[in-house]
């Protein structure tokens, strides 16, 4: 007889330490994939799911996913690392040390600096930092073909309450949204970053992360027409 399992897939900066928690105060027992080799362990979980199991994803508008990724990182693998004295690995440390906002390294995939462009493009795609680790990351083109929709429950940051209730509701249990505590609160690492606004994007890195994210929103829209939720994520409008 097989057990079901509840699989959460941990996109990182989209409230999945919170999820981690309710999941754990309902004394619920789940998988969570985050980082490493999820994508080739969820692919596993797909191939061996008779039928039973529950998948929990949390996502984000993915350009507010990636500012807050660059800055996660920054603060938690160049900042702390550097004030206990802990040696980063060197892309890493070329990275944080080449671009101080997030606004200059996704305006540095057009410079003219070949080493700066390239390196840039390097902290996208090669880094295995959050800011490269997104949705699609997490989602391949194998695992999307496999994955059972109708056994999918997303859980936008945005509609955090919402939509975290729903699922548990869904299995029986009930959410007192009163009961969650945020796991991380931008203020408290915010201001270490040394930058007057972390989170500030010109038109240019705007127009950019959205065609650089485009398999993210493919994602996104393919979740809509499924009707595992009913807003759709907007792209960004060139003034």
């Amino acid at each position: 007889m097989s057990t079901a399992l509840i699989i959460h897939i941990h996109v990182g900066k989209c409230a999945g330490g919170s999820i981690n928690e309710t999941l754990g105060r309902q004394n619920l027992s789940y998988i969570e994939l985050h980082c490493g080799d999820a994508p080739r362990r969820l692919l596993d979980l797909l191939k061996l799911d008779e039928g039973e199991n529950l998948y929990i994803i949390g996502v984000r508008d993915p350009v507010k996913r990636f500012v807050s990724a660059f800055n996660w990182d920054k603060y938690e693998k160049f900042i702390c690392h550097r004030n206990i004295g802990k040696q980063l690995p060197l892309l890493w440390a070329e990275i944080f040390n080449e671009f101080n906002s997030v606004n200059e390294l996704v305006e540095s995939l057009l410079a003219r600096q070949s080493r700066r462009r390239t390196l840039a493009w390097k902290a996208i795609t090669e880094s295995k930092l959050h800011v490269q680790l997104g949705l699609a990351w997490y989602l391949p083109a194998e695992v999307l073909e496999i994955l059972p929709m109708d056994r999918v429950s997303i859980v936008r940051q945005e509609y955090f309450d919402k939509d975290l209730g729903f699922f548990l509701n869904n299995i029986g249990r009930k959410y007192q949204p009163k009961e969650l505590v945020r796991d991380k609160s931008d203020q408290a690492f915010l201001g270490e970053l040394g930058v007057r606004d972390p989170k500030a994007l010109s038109e240019t890195a705007k127009f950019l992360l959205d065609h650089l994210l485009q398999d993210e929103y493919d994602i996104l829209d393919l979740f809509f027409r499924r009707g595992l939720f009913k807003e759709r994520y907007e792209r960004f409008k060139r003034g």
